[in-house]
């Protein structure tokens, strides 16, 4: 978004107290049952992603958001932590601070517009699939030049690939140019928030004080009873705020469009009563997916099952509650990426872990997905050629081991690391440690492909799947990778003492844990993964204690992080009163993924 239209934005929030939501005043909270219908009018067509926020002010859920800042407030944390010189002691302070900056009050001026729901759509445009040639470049190439003690006369230095070797076979030129054009290649959003205001006389008298500070009404070609207020904000039937988040150049045509436009259906919009609703269409996977992916994906047996994504949040005064579903229609459970509920083990004793019932399923269903959307990979390519060699198959052969309990943890420390470990029970450890040696040679071109690919981290993945080493998703934290044998001998696959390798090489700038290698391998009947030998070990004997039935879930202690990171004292007082602990739990049911969070809130 064009940085004129993010002050636009964030003015036209002040100013409107951050009230652009829709609805009028009825028996559902602020909302009567027309109002999505109306707010749907203005949406783009084609929305594919949908939102509504919760601003009644006076409703449970703001009570309970001021309660909150309150507690925080009276810690005396917040002027450090922010650098500011002092923090009000309620939200109504704070707010009120914030309309000054635009010459406005909040209580006289900005809260009598509040009341309603924002509503917000957009349509999403995948970007446009990169040529064959250029794809193997991006997902070969890292795309930071090297610079050493003797760069190239030009002064550009060099490029290497994943695996930290120059890149000598392609020209430089041929190179920047992939680069570019993936780095251009980004999709395009077409999108609206649209508020239609409770209260028309409080509205008048606001653009009135801000028409004195320079706020002018512009007519819009080919709209009627609509005026253009600010960059991308507009003024429709007197009572309607409607702000394009669309890309378009020109904000005049893309408010034009939009209010000129026949809408959406009202059966797209959220319709319950917390604080935040969000419901995606499968085409809102193309704000990830270029045209090329995101038209494969969609035609993978969950791809062509997959109907909407839906998640709530919602406040009170104990805390935080969240949840989310996945619809598939029609998938088989054995492609769902988690099980069904049954009864979890979650270590004890620690800032942050979790228990997965059998985490297989979600590697297998990553594994299978990202064959299908990256068929030409260097991924897919690896996974074959290990596959030729051994005669195995990589989902069933390799990842299907690792189909029963796990857990993961993960320690932040006081250098600013996180470090990790995670175990999983194995169908056959025998047949692991007899695998593990074939497998060694060929990891590094197998990580590297999927680093290529373009990951978010090992940490995540590891929550639910401690084999996340041999997955989709989980090697970006590998660069130049080297493996070593560091415990036991690969020789006698009988034996149940350990049989670890390290895997250095580990590229810190895209790594989320910081650390610079990472050790994986069997000890006793059980797979490991840690950022140590001395973490591989704790976590093969970790105890744990009997969850409510999920198929995974991830409990936090707070205190118990604070301590682990070693946070200062002023930090520590803000997140003590802002959080106490919580816990994440997600589960296959009736054919789709169930997802629940509960935060609570710090004393």
């Amino acid at each position: 978004m064009r940085a004129r239209r993010t002050a636009g934005i964030v003015a036209a929030a002040v100013a409107l107290g951050l009230g652009t939501g829709c609805g009028e005043e009825g028996d559902d909270g602020g909302r009567s049952p027309d109002a999505a219908a109306f707010a749907a009018r203005y949406l783009p067509a084609g929305t594919d992603a949908a939102a509504t926020l919760d601003l009644d002010y006076d409703g449970p859920q703001w009570q309970a958001l001021k309660t909150l800042y309150a507690r925080v407030a009276k810690t005396g944390a917040l002027p450090g932590v922010l650098g500011i010189a002092a923090s009000p002691p309620t939200l109504d302070g704070a707010l009120d601070i914030a309309a000054r900056f635009v010459g406005l009050s909040f209580t006289d001026d900005i809260e009598p517009l509040l009341g309603g729901h924002l509503v917000g759509g957009a349509a999403v445009t995948p970007a446009p699939a990169l040529p064959p040639d250029q794809q193997r470049i991006v997902e070969r190439v890292d795309p930071t030049p090297v610079f050493d003690e003797n760069p190239d006369a030009r002064g550009r230095g060099y490029y290497v690939d994943r695996s930290g070797r120059r890149v000598r076979d392609l020209p430089e030129a041929t190179i920047r140019r992939a680069l570019t054009a993936a780095a251009d290649s980004e999709p395009t959003i077409d999108g609206a928030l649209v508020y239609r205001v409770p209260d028309t006389k409080a509205l008048d008298r606001v653009l009135e004080k801000l028409e004195k500070q320079g706020l002018s009404r512009t007519a819009l070609p080919g709209v009627k009873d609509a005026v253009q207020l600010a960059d991308g904000l507009a003024l429709a039937g007197g009572d309607t705020l409607v702000l394009s988040l669309s890309d378009d150049d020109d904000d005049g045509a893309a408010l034009s469009r939009i209010l000129a436009g026949r809408g959406v259906s009202a059966a797209l919009l959220p319709r319950t009563k917390a604080l935040l609703d969000v419901r995606l269409q499968p085409d809102a996977l193309g704000a990830l997916l270029d045209s090329g992916e995101l038209t494969r994906a969609k035609a993978t047996p969950p791809g062509r099952a997959l109907r909407r994504v839906t998640a709530t949040l919602g406040l009170d005064e104990d805390g935080v509650e969240a949840d989310a579903r996945v619809d598939f229609d029609g998938l088989p459970a054995s492609r769902l990426p988690l099980p069904a509920a049954r009864a979890v083990d979650v270590p004890t004793g620690v800032g942050l872990g979790s228990g997965s019932a059998d985490q297989s399923l979600t590697t297998v269903f990553l594994a299978r997905l990202v064959r299908a959307v990256y068929p030409d990979s260097d991924f897919v390519e690896a996974v074959e050629a290990l596959e030729a060699d051994t005669g195995l198959t990589f989902e069933t052969g390799v990842l299907q081991q690792f189909s029963g309990p796990s857990q993961s943890l993960l320690m932040p420390t006081d250098r600013g690391t996180t470090e990790f470990a995670a175990r999983s029970s194995l169908r056959d450890p025998a047949a692991m440690r007899k695998l593990l040696p074939t497998l060694v040679p060929r990891l590094p071109a197998i990580l590297d492909g999927l680093n290529g690919l373009g990951s978010t981290g090992l940490a995540g993945l590891l929550l639910v799947a401690p084999d996340a080493p041999l997955v989709p998703e989980a090697a970006s934290f590998l660069g130049a990778v080297t493996l070593k044998l560091i415990g036991g001998d690969p020789k006698d696959p009988t034996s149940t003492d350990e049989l670890l390798y390290s895997v250095s090489g580990v590229d810190a700038a895209e790594n989320v844990t910081g650390a610079d290698g990472v050790v994986y391998g069997v000890i006793g009947d059980v797979f490991v993964v840690a950022s140590s030998k001395a973490l591989a070990r704790k976590v093969a004997a970790v105890r744990t204690s009997r969850e409510d039935p999920a198929a995974t879930r991830l409990q936090f202690d707070v205190g118990r992080l604070l301590d682990e990171s070693g946070a200062d004292p002023e930090e520590r007082r803000l997140l003590e009163a802002l959080v106490e602990d919580g816990e994440l739990a997600a589960s296959a049911r009736g054919g789709d993924i169930v997802a629940s969070a509960e935060v609570d809130f710090g004393d």
